[in-house]
Formats: C-alpha cells, structure tokens, sequence
C-alpha cells in the first residue's frame, strides 16, 4: 500500500513539474511598431505580463519607415506590428512604395481611430501660409500622407500648392521640421506636445478636421495567421486585455 501511494505521489509530482515546465515554455514573437502612443497598449501588455500570460513573449522593435517595415513583415522578420491601416490598404492596392507579388498582410485590430495632429513651422500660422511650402510624410501615397492631403485640400491648398518629401516614420518627420526641410507634418503623440512646447504650431486635429478614421491597426501576415492561430489568438486576447486597462 505504501509503494502504491508513494508511486501516485511521484505520478503527481511528476505531473505538476511538467505543467508548471509548460507553462513557463513561452513562445518567441517578434514585432515591429512605430514610436509613440500607438505603442502603450504593446508596453503595458508587455509590463503587466498580459502576453507571458498568453504563453507569449514579445520581443519589439521600432521602425524607421512604412517602407522598410512592409518589406520586414513580407520578409517574415516580423511576425506581428503596428502600422497604420493607411499603408496595408495602399500596399493591397498597389500604390505603396513597392509592389508586392500577393501582398499578403492584413489588419487584425484597430488601435486608435486617428490619433494625430497637423503641426507647422513657428512662422505657419495659417494654413495659406503653406503656399509654396513642404510637407513631409512618411510614404507619398500612404501612411497618413492621404490624411494631409485631404486637410490641406479642405483648407483650399491643390497639391500643385506645395512640395511633398517622404522621410519615414515620425522621428524622420520631427526631424524635418526642426531642421527646416519641410514647414509641415502630421504628428502622433506625444510629440506633436512637444514640438509645441519647442515654439511650432498645431494647426489642427486630424481626426476633428475629417472624422474618426482608422488610424493604427495590428497586423499580421495571413500566411502566419493561417498556420499559427494559437499564437495569434494569444496575442489578441493579451491585445484587448491591455486596451481594457487603458479605457478602465
């Protein structure tokens, strides 16, 4: 009776030992975001465990343009990113900055429906100001460069009316502005704060000037979806817990 209790004992142990192995085994994502706000949904699921308790473990990385970010996705360095829904319809449509052979990357989740500000140089107080000025964006035919386009068209300025530079990611477009290459940008917070703290101006609110729209998503390859739905389930679920927190 003994050895049979002792043998159930170890049974037992046996398996707790390798549940709690397994739930340790945490699977390795990568993913690739802009800087900014879009990104606190990422840093608290991340600091709050809401992916480890998903069996995930997040390893994320900011990028530096749509451009190099799209090909990164395609090229399977990145399983999972945050990017604006702008570019994954413009790269499905053919108008982004590379054609893709059967683009695959599709938006799983909304972030923020048009969290963005137009900021302008000190000296652009009005938007007739920006006649014969530049305008920096990310990608010329994506990324929130649309969005400008229909601000500024709204105000009375044709795209004859100003010059456009694709410079990349926000960073790229602070930078512009401080260093006077372009007189305009649309910003994400918090910088777009402070710039006007440094003396520019915030011209508008991008979502006030042509409605809620949908800004940042999450996405995904459907390749990668198609073939690991447990992992993509766990990041959504782990996704919406950390936007629960945010709201509460």
């Amino acid at each position: 009776m003994a050895k049979r209790v002792t043998k159930l004992l170890a049974g037992a142990l046996a398996l707790v030992a390798a549940s709690a192995s397994s739930a340790l085994a945490l699977t390795d994502v990568k993913m690739i975001t802009f800087g900014g706000a879009s990104s606190l949904p990422i840093w608290i699921a991340q600091d709050k465990g809401l992916f480890a308790k998903e069996g995930l473990k997040i390893e994320r990385e900011t990028t530096r343009s749509s451009r190099a970010q799209i090909k990164d996705i395609v090229d399977g360095k990145y399983q999972f990113a945050t990017t604006a829904f702008d570019n994954i319809v413009a790269y499905h449509n053919g108008t982004g900055a590379v054609k893709y052979e059967n683009f695959d990357v599709i938006a799983l989740l909304g972030v923020h429906g048009g969290m963005n500000s137009v900021v302008a140089s000190g000296d652009i107080k009005k938007w007739s100001d920006m006649k014969g000025k530049t305008v920096s964006v990310d990608a010329v035919r994506s990324g929130y460069a649309t969005v400008l386009y229909q601000i500024l068209k709204k105000h009375g300025l044709a795209e004859k009316d100003y010059k456009v530079i694709a410079v990349g990611g926000t960073g790229a477009r602070v930078k512009s502005l401080k260093e006077k290459t372009a007189q305009m940008a649309i910003i994400s917070s918090p910088e777009d704060l402070r710039l006007k703290r440094e003396g520019f101006n915030i011209l508008a609110d991008a979502a006030d000037e042509i409605g809620q729209y949908q800004g940042s998503s999450y996405a995904v390859r459907r390749a990668y979806a198609k073939s690991n739905p447990k992992e993509v389930l766990a990041f959504v679920r782990a996704i919406i817990a950390a936007h629960d927190v945010i709201h509460n």
